[in-house]
């Protein structure tokens, strides 16, 4: 008795119709009262049910008018095996459900069409044959009957708030299946199958199969309007908060990011016919909401293993499914990258994952912009607790259940600078151990670091795919694919076996064969081989005073012979200097600023990053490296050193002296070109904002390298230590006696004033700490960075 109360209320709201004897008196009432009941002359509509209220437009919870129906409902026929009080609460239910049908068909069908279905009588005294048959309480039949009508209702509730254009075919479908259940009632009504119902199993099962159609039929239509809705973000006031993330936002680490005007970072999907069984498995994992599917998946294995290049292709997956309901939502991707400063810091990840998130989930959306704590932006403590998890479980209760969850890709943890990857992911899992982030999944993937090992020791094995344990013979098919498809002519040939012993397990192996052996676009096949042939002729150096190298590092090493053989001492230092600047700029450069800073020739700088073609490329005026493990081989000189024209030679880079070098340039790069006015500014009167040449003027007399040197010098600075830095004392005091307001104006106009006493703040620390005898020295750049404020 409560659950029909409960349910009633629901469907006619704060007063349903009050328990009596017979509580289908009410809805007796209702339909003795409806206009023109008792006048069924022609013309009059008494058989049909019209929405009620204003416009057409009425739900469930209005109260019904149902035409009066002569016949069974009058005789009093009952069955005299069935409590008559079970009997009229059953009526109660089952009278809402067939209104429920059928003003929601018509509704729908206004939404498809602009026409009303009028229901014809007979569906009605099929209804009243259902509810006289179905007496127990208890009965599955009446059960299923009540799950079927609250779905209903529901989907009747989402209706009223509108159905885009879209959605007109899954509409239909719902449409064209109700029509038929409603037919199907409507016969065995007229067969008397509903008066045998509590006699006939078989033909209560029919009842029972034709409202689970529809049960089954109104869920799938039910989580398409709940997909729509969550997805439908386009509230202007949101967009116009979420740009207080834009100064956190990278761009750069979304997996087709765009450089500049139109060039896009070297990543790509894996080779058609290649790495099926992962991906299979990493998608179904996404794909599954069973409460016992792992949250977080772990995808490892060593350099140049693969990892990139399969995480991108499950973000393109699923962003190419983004508009259809029932798979996983890509909610926002991050690859890490040594490469860029927004793609290499712990405090990038959160803000740009919110901001994708918010763009694909409504709810999300606005919970975020109601909790308005977008303050937390560059705190990275507080952005996973303000940005993500508070605001995600505020807006819970408004997802669907059943909806498909959320997927976050972030890609080479390791790459995160200051083991900021595994503090990413310590806060990641602790959180998701509370079970705070229910509806959103995450793939991670990184090298076997110590730090991230231990955090995803307690994953399960459904969870972690770890690509160091894939059969080296499953890899091996892999590669064999990975390179016909690029070199296609060598494809059953003796020089393809080469390449893949060459390459071994790595993928990261097999693309730089390729590059190398691809310097220009069109290559002759015979080109191609002399070169192959070279390659593997040095197969037996190894590095000085090691065991057999990495078959990497052998690659990497040839390359260098290559770019560096033949060249005498002063020419070979200098092109050494320029491709150690290309790895230790602290912004992707081009090559004329790496000459420029350095005082060396363009040509020349050209010729290193031609030589270093398979290593190196460049994109919209950005010199960038295909792989992380080419600036790792470089920074360890044990790896870097091996034996060239008979003799042991390194190319390793030691971090710290290159920097030291990077500061000095920058200092001499100032001292060159800083001057009064740089900007040419005709009048002190007239704002900036008010000098329409001023833009034109700046470009031009703030020269690319200087820009760099005047935004990155402290940066270079911090990364050289006492021994390579012992020289600065005279070089930092020309610059704070002469060119200190110079250095200020010019940061001003590069609309970075806002960093100069920082910059110097850290010049102060760095003296304090590396410079002893030097605390006047320190005094004046303490004086310097008060100025500055």
């Amino acid at each position: 008795m409560k659950k029909d109360r409960n349910f009633l209320r629901r469907i006619f709201g704060t007063k349903p119709p009050k328990d009596s004897a017979s509580p289908s008196n009410s809805n007796r009432s209702s339909i003795d009262s409806a206009p023109g009941a008792h006048d069924p002359r022609p013309g009059n509509d008494a058989g049909s049910i019209e929405p009620m209220g204003s416009g057409g437009n009425a739900t469930l919870n209005q109260s019904v008018a149902m035409p009066k129906i002569p016949g069974r409902l009058d005789s009093g026929v009952s069955s005299p095996s069935v409590d008559h009080a079970g009997i009229d609460r059953a009526k109660d239910v089952l009278v809402v459900a067939w209104t429920g049908m059928e003003m929601l068909l018509k509704k729908v069908e206004r939404c498809l069409d602009g026409t009303l279905a009028k229901p014809p009588v007979a569906a009605i005294n099929a209804l009243i044959d259902i509810k006289n048959a179905v007496g127990d309480n208890k009965d599955a039949t009446k059960e299923l009957v009540i799950h079927t009508t609250e779905r209903l209702l529901a989907v009747d509730q989402a209706v009223n708030q509108g159905v885009p254009d879209s959605g007109k075919s899954s509409m239909m479908t719902f449409v064209k299946t109700l029509r038929i259940e409603i037919d199907n009632l409507k016969k065995m009504s007229a067969k008397g199958t509903f008066r045998r119902v509590l006699e006939n199993e078989a033909d209560k099962a029919a009842i029972s199969a034709s409202f689970k159609q529809i049960d089954e039929a109104t869920k799938t239509f039910q989580l398409y309007l709940a997909w729509t809705t969550e997805r439908k973000v386009d509230d202007i006031h949101s967009e116009t908060k979420l740009t207080k993330l834009d100064r956190l936002l990278a761009h750069k680490a979304i997996y087709d990011a765009y450089l500049g005007t139109g060039a896009t970072v070297t990543r790509e999907a894996c080779t058609p016919g290649t790495r099926e069984e992962i991906l299979k498995d990493m998608i179904a994992w996404a794909d599954d909401i069973s409460a016992d599917s792992p949250p977080v998946f772990w995808l490892t294995g060593q350099a140049g293993s693969g990892k990139t290049t399969i995480a991108y292709t499950v973000t393109k997956h699923f962003d190419e499914l983004e508009k259809t309901e029932d798979h996983t939502v890509l909610g926002g991707n991050f690859l890490c990258s040594r490469q860029f400063e927004e793609t290499r810091q712990q405090i990038y990840i959160i803000p740009t994952l919110v901001y994708q998130l918010a763009r694909k989930s409504r709810s999300y959306a606005h919970a975020l912009h109601e909790a308005d704590k977008f303050d937390s932006v560059d705190k990275p403590a507080k952005q996973m607790k303000d940005l993500l998890v508070g605001p995600w479980q505020q807006s819970e209760s408004q997802r669907h259940v059943e909806l498909p969850p959320y997927l976050i890709v972030v890609d080479a943890l390791d790459e995160i600078e200051d083991d900021g990857g595994s503090m990413f992911l310590q806060s990641l899992l602790e959180t998701i151990n509370q079970r705070r982030l229910r509806g959103l999944k995450f793939l991670v993937t990184s090298r076997p670091d110590p730090r991230v090992v231990e955090l995803c020791a307690t994953f399960s094995s459904k969870a972690v795919c770890r690509l160091q344990d894939v059969p080296i013979e499953r890899v091996g098919l892999d590669i064999t694919q990975y390179l016909q498809s690029k070199l296609p002519n060598f494809a059953g040939k003796p020089e393809l076996k080469t390449m893949e012993q060459l390459a071994g397990d790595l993928f990261i192996s097999a693309a730089t064969i390729v590059r190398y052996l691809t310097p220009r676009r069109r290559m002759a096949e015979s080109e191609q081989r002399n070169l192959l042939s070279r390659l593997h002729d040095h197969l037996s150096f190894s590095p000085c005073g090691a065991k057999q190298p990495l078959l990497i590092d052998k690659l990497y090493q040839q390359i260098m012979r290559d770019a560096f053989s033949d060249l005498d001492d002063n020419l070979f230092n200098s092109r050494l200097r320029i491709l150690h600047t290309f790895l230790c700029t602290f912004e992707r450069t081009p090559v004329s600023l790496t000459a420029a800073l350095l005082s060396e020739s363009e040509e020349t700088a050209i010729a290193v990053l031609n030589e270093l073609h398979a290593v190196l490329y460049c994109k919209d005026g950005q010199l960038l490296w295909y792989h992380a493990s080419f600036p790792d081989f470089v920074f360890s000189q044990t790896r870097s050193t091996f034996t060239l024209d008979g003799r042991h030679i390194s190319v390793s880079c030691s971090q710290a002296q290159h920097h030291a070098l990077l500061t000095k340039c920058c200092f001499d790069r100032m001292k060159e070109s800083l001057r009064f006015n740089i900007g040419d500014i005709t009048s002190s009167f007239l704002l900036d904002a008010e000098d329409l040449e001023l833009t034109q003027r700046v470009d031009t007399n703030i020269k690319p390298f200087l820009r760099y040197a005047s935004r990155h010098w402290a940066q270079h600075l911090a990364q050289t230590d006492q021994k390579n830095g012992e020289d600065f004392s005279d070089c930092f005091t020309d610059f704070l006696q002469i060119r200190i307001l110079f250095w200020i104006e010019t940061m001003n106009l590069l609309r970075s004033s806002g960093q100069c006493t920082t910059m110097l703040q850290h010049m102060r620390e760095w003296v304090l700490k590396n410079m002893k005898g030097e605390a006047e020295l320190a005094t004046n750049i303490a004086e310097a960075a008060n100025f500055a404020t």
